[in-house]
């Protein structure tokens, strides 16, 4: 759908692909995270602000769960870092997009710290 540029179309293949990992991997999956994240990606370029900034928030909550409160290791793969910052960002920026500075700027930080 993406590469039709049927946004729309996207957008439900995406939401059903996250509620299917959900319920297939649970809320502490990090493909679930990126399941949620790749939803907010499809719902901001819809327009679709309350549902982008929804999807990337459960993004993040997943990929938090779904490292079980473990702090990072820097000898951990770059894809431990990616699943928690990724949605982070994507959340940040979004944010930032829709105007909302105040509370864009302490996702921000958070980002880069």
């Amino acid at each position: 759908y993406k590469a039709a540029g049927d946004v729309i179309g996207n957008r439900q293949t995406l939401e059903r692909a996250a509620l299917l990992s959900s319920k297939h991997y649970g809320d502490e999956h990090a493909l679930t995270a990126a399941a949620y994240n790749n939803l907010g990606a499809a719902c901001h370029r819809c327009g679709e602000h309350d549902d982008a900034c929804a999807a990337f928030a459960k993004a993040l909550k997943v990929a938090h769960e779904a490292r079980s409160g473990r702090a990072f290791h820097p000898a951990e793969p770059r894809e431990a870092f990616d699943q928690v910052l990724v949605p982070l960002r994507n959340l940040a920026l979004h944010t930032l997009q829709r105007g909302d500075i105040r509370q864009a700027l302490p996702l921000l930080e958070h980002v880069v710290a």
